[in-house]
């Protein structure tokens, strides 16, 4: 089961870095101990991920590798 061995692996670790893979709108996230995630942007025609940050402001990685973003009104 991915998701609790990730859960398991990941808990009370700090991100220490994070970066997107212009092109392709992979991510990789960098936790404490050195442990990374990395978010691959498979599609072609869907949407592959969403993340917002503090701000509000929302990304989306598009098929194709396209980043859509945008922030709330306000």
């Amino acid at each position: 089961d991915a998701v609790a061995k990730s859960a398991e692996l990941l808990a009370g670790r700090r991100i220490t870095a994070a970066q997107l893979r212009e092109g392709t709108a992979d991510m990789v996230i960098e936790f404490s101990g050195g442990l990374l995630l990395e978010v691959i942007q498979n599609s072609l025609g869907y949407e592959s991920w969403q993340l917002r940050d503090p701000s509000g402001t929302s990304y989306v990685a598009q098929g194709g590798g396209q980043l859509s973003t945008w922030k709330p009104d306000g």
